[in-house]
């Protein structure tokens, strides 16, 4: 015999009885006992209403329990990786939107990030306690703790890559120093202590493996690359070699970080400067003949004070330019710039009647008007490299329209 079906759940109904024992929705006419059809609102034997028979109304039917269909939302985030993965109901998904739309507005903020001098916004976590979750919310939904995850790893090279912002300027693929103070002892450990933040810096930035070719042009930017500097960096155990490859050992990686330390340390003080030369007594000479140890030039060939040519430029500069405070802008940068920043004044103060200095008087110059010592020799071998200055004879040298960009440029910083 084929089963009985409810009219409104689809169950199987029993012989007896005139109700589903699934959702108690009425099956038989209570006035004939015909069974009754499917959506209809009356027996289709007798006319009588349903619900209405010799025993009174039915109970109003129930609904029969069918599960909410369970979904799924995923919240993700990158870099300091923040998840969120809950379960809900459609119930409690009708219920949650108000309080997840205003999660979503509000638990992220904008906080400011200092990056290569300028400040961006990066959005921000920000816990603002417990999303109140209204009725409807089944046993089975849950909530994943979405605080931010940052390894200490991530906070040391974040923290370390602001520090070395500080001494490197970031130009695409390289690495300009614009801190010279590294607190160097002599020409040899600054060497090694610029190699070392060097090879640390690229690291920082995700290249582990550095051609020694870039280590070389940086150090010959700084005029301090020579046959006892190649040396120094091939014997030292904290950098690894690889073929024409450089990279840090572990010690090393301890010894740039405590250079790092030291170099942005306003307590410790080096003693020794880029582009200083070690004292030398002569026998033959008097003491007044010493050489100075940051100009290469003899005492007493600097008693006899500039020349008269370099003091008038350097008077004409201090009446007419004397709010240009050239001492700080200069005192922390290349000897490069130095001298770049020297014939662009010597050019202004002479209304461009004299383009063209030598070493030599571009050195008195500097020292008379900037009250900065440089070496006129390692001045020479800056600007013959330099990209802002033509070299035009012998040692003498002239801007070029770059040069006078770069200058007017560096006193608007």
């Amino acid at each position: 015999m084929e089963d009985l079906l409810c009219p409104r759940c689809s169950m199987p109904l029993p012989q007896r009885g005139y109700f589903c024992p699934n959702c108690a929705a009425p099956t038989k006419c209570r006035k004939c006992g015909a069974m009754l059809e499917s959506m209809a609102n009356a027996c289709v034997e007798c006319g009588a209403m349903i619900g209405v028979g010799a025993e009174g109304s039915y109970p109003p039917p129930i609904q029969s329990h069918v599960p909410s269909q369970v979904n799924t939302i995923k919240f993700e985030e990158t870099r300091t990786h923040r998840t969120l993965e809950a379960n809900f109901t459609d119930t409690a998904v009708d219920n949650l939107s108000g309080p997840l739309a205003a999660f979503f507005a509000s638990g992220m903020r904008p906080s400011p990030t200092k990056t290569n001098n300028q400040t961006s916004m990066q959005p921000t976590f920000v816990d603002d306690g417990p999303v109140a979750l209204n009725d409807g919310v089944s046993s089975s939904d849950t909530i994943v703790d979405v605080s931010p995850v940052n390894t200490p790893d991530n906070q040391t090279a974040n923290t370390d890559k602001d520090r070395l912002e500080e001494i490197f300027r970031i130009e695409g693929e390289e690495l300009k120093l614009i801190e010279l103070d590294l607190k160097a002892s002599s020409q040899k450990d600054f060497v090694l202590r610029l190699s070392c933040l060097f090879l640390y810096a690229q690291e920082v930035l995700g290249r582990s493996r550095v051609p020694r070719s870039s280590l070389n042009e940086v150090l010959k930017a700084q005029g301090v690359y020579d046959p006892n500097a190649a040396s120094a960096i091939t014997n030292s155990l904290d950098i690894v070699k690889d073929g024409d490859d450089l990279s840090l050992s572990r010690s090393g990686r301890g010894t740039a970080k405590n250079i790092l330390g030291e170099v942005l340390d306003g307590s410790v003080a080096a003693t020794w400067q880029l582009g200083s030369r070690p004292r030398k007594r002569s026998q033959s000479a008097s003491p007044a003949e010493e050489v100075s140890a940051q100009t290469g030039t003899r005492k007493a060939k600097q008693s006899q004070g500039s020349s008269p040519t370099v003091q008038d430029w350097t008077k004409k500069w201090k009446d007419q330019y004397g709010e240009v405070r050239a001492h700080q802008i200069l005192k922390l940068r290349s000897v490069e710039d130095c001298g770049t920043f020297a014939l662009w004044a010597i050019a202004k103060v002479t209304n461009g009647s004299v383009l063209e200095v030598t070493r030599r008087k571009l050195a008195e110059f500097i020292h008379a008007a900037f009250d900065l010592k440089v070496s006129d020799r390692t001045l020479e071998s800056q600007l013959k490299k330099s990209s802002k200055v033509v070299h035009v004879v012998g040692t003498k040298f002239r801007l070029n329209p770059d040069g006078y960009t770069f200058v007017e440029d560096l006193i608007q910083e």
